[in-house]
């Protein structure tokens, strides 16, 4: 009899077995996981990895990690600022070489850095390569598609030269200026881009900029949990009931921000703290030296190339 009892509890029902959707990892029968699910966690991971990752910035013995935090941003403003003066896509490409030697020297995962571009580039793509076309931007033909003929008899569709060149300058401005945003989010800690980008900005706004960082990382955090749960319990299988979820966690997530905020309020009531009260953030001293003056000079070299 406990022989036959021992058997029955090792046996495994058949029912736990099956991979259902929502659950076994978060994938359903046919082993993708709920869209909801992908977008999210897609938009989460991009999300930590652009404004909390320290992984290359916190090495402080390379090229830009090593140099002033607001020497590094002002030279990128400006070149931000010097690109979009640029007409000729060939005047693009020695910014781009600076992005790529200063990530180098500063050990970027080029391979990393690089990836990052691809959502601009297909997005931006979309955008730029119709105008390429007669159809858009008439031009002097550079390559035929569709020869004359009953549909487009007098002209044709081929890719006109204005448009062609007007498209790939699109392109290369978005690439370039996302490279050059992305050099300064990576080589930089997040702790002290706040503080240099708040030391252009009044001191509210300082410290608005500090505390919202501070609670958007918990509330990021509080969201993959929400997509956890939803995956354990397998809830939100189907379109229908997938929706009403969202909308639920929204919702949640809506409530628990306003929580925090009267519950900073409050916090900051009690230590007898007001609007102008708040101890500003200090600064290090500021520092122009080599690493500084070797960045001014590969930047001046990329806008005068």
């Amino acid at each position: 009899m406990e022989t036959n009892r021992g058997a029955a509890e090792k046996e495994i029902p058949g029912w736990l077995c099956l991979r259902e959707p929502g659950r076994g990892g978060g994938k359903n029968l046919s082993g993708k996981r709920p869209v909801l699910e992908r977008t999210l966690k897609s938009v989460l991971s991009f999300f930590d990895d652009a404004v909390f990752n320290e992984e290359v910035s916190k090495k402080k013995n390379m090229f830009l990690q090593g140099t002033d935090p607001r020497v590094k941003m002002l030279i990128i403003l400006a070149l931000l600022a010097a690109l979009s003066f640029v007409k000729n896509p060939a005047g693009m490409l020695p910014y781009a070489a600076f992005c790529v030697l200063a990530a180098a020297l500063s050990g970027v995962p080029l391979a990393k850095y690089f990836k990052r571009l691809f959502p601009a580039l297909l997005f931006t793509s979309v955008i730029a390569l119709p105008a390429a076309f007669n159809l858009i931007v008439p031009g002097r033909p550079l390559l035929m598609v569709l020869k004359p003929g009953a549909a487009f008899a007098k002209t044709g569709i081929f890719i006109t030269e204005q448009g062609f060149f007007s498209a790939v300058g699109l392109i290369l401005r978005v690439l370039v200026s996302l490279m050059l945003i992305f050099l300064l989010t990576f080589t930089t800690r997040p702790v002290d881009f706040i503080k240099t980008a708040g030391s252009f900005a009044p001191g509210f706004l300082k410290t608005l900029m500090s505390v919202s960082y501070r609670y958007i990382y918990f509330l990021a955090r509080r969201l993959e949990e929400f997509i956890f749960v939803q995956r354990a319990r397998g809830l939100g299988r189907g379109g229908g009931r997938e929706r009403a979820w969202a909308g639920a966690r929204g919702a949640a997530l809506l409530l628990l921000a306003l929580e925090l905020k009267d519950e900073l309020k409050f916090a900051m009531e009690a230590r007898g703290v007001s609007g102008h009260s708040i101890r500003e953030h200090r600064q290090k001293k500021f520092h122009f030296g080599a690493r500084e003056a070797a960045l001014l000079l590969l930047a001046l070299t990329a806008v005068l190339a």
